[in-house]
């Protein structure tokens, strides 16, 4: 029995000892699959911030030149509009003369309500929600009475703001501010 028992021993003596070896390889597998695991998620993290990065520096930052607004001020005053005097139609530079003095049209319409409109339809079409600008001020002076005073967007502080002084008695004074 004695012999048995001995060879009993080394017997579970090394059954234990390759237990304990798989166990080992086992928890090494383990270690192995959490390693592959987290350099995938370091990989995927790494690539996503590259993407981040590129699409933050790819956003053009939009700046509205002085001689855009400038030349949109301009081109506005040169417009033909629907009110008609005796001379013909007249343009939005005499609108605002006749809106000033509190002139109508032949066609009885009220020449300040013509002027608003036709403005706050070509700036609405020139600088509004399609385009690039975060929203621009108009306001018509006329002897320091406001004739015509409109806003859209937001206010920021980047901003171009072309003046037009009408060379007439009325001292009529043009502001249209675009905020980018």
């Amino acid at each position: 029995m004695r012999a048995c028992n001995n060879t009993c021993k080394l017997y579970s003596k090394r059954r234990i000892n390759e237990n304990k070896m798989k166990n080992i390889k086992n928890n090494k597998n383990g270690q192995e699959e959490m390693v592959g695991f987290a350099l995938i998620i370091i990989i995927v993290a790494v690539i996503l911030l590259v993407f981040l990065v590129l699409s933050l520096r790819n956003q053009k930052e939009v700046k509205i030149e002085s001689y855009e607004v400038s030349g949109f001020l301009s081109s506005m005053l040169q417009y033909t509009s629907d009110c008609e005097n005796n001379n013909g139609y007249i343009t939005m530079k005499e609108m605002i003369i006749a809106c000033s003095n509190g002139e109508t049209c032949l066609n009885e319409k009220n020449s300040c309500e013509v002027l608003n409109k036709t403005i706050s339809d070509m700036t609405f079409a020139a600088w509004g929600p399609k385009n690039n600008v975060k929203g621009w001020n108009l306001t018509i002076n006329s002897n320091e009475k406001e004739l015509i005073g409109m806003s859209y967007g937001n206010k920021t502080k980047n901003y171009r703001e072309p003046v037009e002084i009408l060379g007439s008695d009325e001292n009529v004074e043009i502001m249209f501010r675009v905020y980018y």
